[in-house]
């Protein structure tokens, strides 16, 4: 059980991180003109920072996981499925919101 609750707080974390990272480091140029021309520059920048700030909180619910508590648990679920969405808006991120979505659907199993 424990040792449980630690792989999944790792996992929380670990997405963190991906998070902080994937809003620091610079997009692709052919996916950054597609959402461009979908959508505003206040949106791409908005997310990109939004993403950052998700990043933190999952990096900061990992400890709550980690102690089996439960609202840790349903929020870390919530912030996971919108920063899929915010790395869709920031850059076509598919394969960071994917990682994020199987962390999310291994919280919801684990419960």
């Amino acid at each position: 059980m424990r040792r449980r609750l630690r792989l999944l707080a790792l996992a929380v974390t670990g997405a963190g991180v991906l998070n902080i990272v994937s809003a620091l480091t610079p997009e692709f140029r052919g996916r950054l003109e597609l959402v461009s021309e979908a959508f505003t520059p206040e949106v791409t920048h908005f997310a990109m920072g939004a993403t950052a700030l998700l990043g933190v909180a999952l990096v900061l619910l990992g400890r709550g996981i980690a102690r089996h508590r439960r609202v840790a648990y349903r929020a870390a679920v919530g912030l996971l499925a919108i920063s899929a969405l915010t790395h869709v808006l920031k850059g076509l991120d598919f394969e960071e919101a994917v990682v994020l979505l199987a962390v999310a659907l291994l919280l919801v199993r684990s419960r």
